[in-house]
């Protein structure tokens, strides 16, 4: 039975890491999805509030680490675009990234967990 049960989850972690990225990014056939990293899954540079170099890092955890995409399925831009939107909360930080598949708005709460809204692009219409 253990055997067995080794064999499933090895199926289905070899399964996981053969969908395409933009699977794992939207499970479902809609144009945004939200994600999270958790405090073990990436590590902020500044604490306090997120910075541009903290939501590349972000979108890298989540990309090759959590959801195993290959090298190469995504190119991103080397800078995010971060801004306080509430000027009374100047450690409110919500970044922008974009990339080959689409944009990342990444924000980053109390507990210092990452917070992920993919947008994809749209199709393009010829």
């Amino acid at each position: 039975m253990i055997k067995l049960t080794l064999l499933a989850l090895v199926f289905s972690v070899g399964a996981h890491a053969q969908l395409r990225c933009m699977d794992k990014l939207l499970p479902l056939p809609r144009p945004s999805a939200g994600h999270q990293l958790v405090q073990g899954e990436w590590l902020p540079q500044n604490t306090d509030a997120l910075t541009e170099q903290d939501a590349i890092h972000a979108v890298s955890a989540l990309l090759y680490g959590k959801l195993l995409c290959l090298e190469g399925e995504v190119s991103m831009e080397r800078i995010a675009y971060c801004a306080p939107l509430d000027p009374a909360s100047p450690k409110d930080v919500t970044c922008l990234l974009r990339t080959s598949l689409g944009k990342f708005y990444i924000t980053q709460d109390f507990a210092r967990n990452a917070n992920l809204s993919f947008h994809r692009n749209p199709p393009v219409i010829e």
